[in-house]
């Protein structure tokens, strides 16, 4: 009975070892899985770094090609009034009207006022433009520091998951292991306590004759 006891208790310690394993396992799992999901995480961030900084260098592009296209539509602004002004000279001569009347003066420098008015308003819109475009790839420069940031923080996430994974593991069995050491231990503890007491009183001539109370 003794051997069948030491046997019983030798099986539970093994399960006790195996059922340490599986949990230790499965919490393994568990924190290998959250590290997979953060790695997911990180490279979405990662992708939306390089989109956003995309951007920003498109709108700085388009920052730099609005101001020439300003400059360029203030040229042909004031291409437009020069032409206006030569047009009024030549209706004015082609009437006989004296070029140098002051009512003449008026007409051509009002409307030289009016074109060069124009031609600033072309450029300030340009110049708006422009502005609005550094402002939004200043915006999306600063997006893609920030999903940097993100990514460096779900990578440093990862790498911890992991490790709690690998130490999960790394308890598990050295428990199991303790475990399987004590439970044999024990076991060949009453196993040599079990011998030895059927070896004493094998040697004992009188055990038979002994009278029990």
């Amino acid at each position: 009975m003794a051997v069948l006891g030491s046997i019983a208790s030798a099986l539970s310690g093994i399960l006790g070892a195996v059922g340490a394993i599986v949990a230790a396992q499965e919490r393994a799992n568990a924190a290998n899985q959250q590290a997979d999901n953060e790695l997911a995480a990180a490279r979405a961030a990662e992708y939306q770094r390089q989109v956003a900084e995309q951007n920003a260098r498109i709108s700085t592009r388009n920052a730099e090609r609005s101001i020439r296209v300003a400059q360029i539509e203030q040229q042909d602004q004031d291409a437009v009034t020069r032409a206006l002004i030569g047009e009024q000279i030549s209706l004015q001569g082609a009437s006989g009207l004296a070029l140098g009347g002051r009512s003449q003066l008026l007409t051509r420098k009002s409307a030289a006022a009016l074109g060069r008015k124009d031609a600033l308003n072309v450029r300030y819109a340009g110049e708006v433009q422009k502005y609005n475009y550094l402002v939004e790839a200043a915006n999306q420069q600063a997006a893609g520091t920030l999903k940097g940031m993100e990514k460096e923080s779900y990578e440093r996430s990862a790498a911890q998951s992991r490790r709690a994974a690998g130490m999960s593991l790394l308890a598990g069995w050295l428990n199991a292991g303790a475990s399987l050491l004590g439970t044999a231990s024990s076991f060949a503890g009453r196993i040599s306590g079990s011998s030895s007491n059927t070896l004493m009183k094998s040697r004992d001539p009188w055990a038979g004759l002994r009278i029990t109370a």
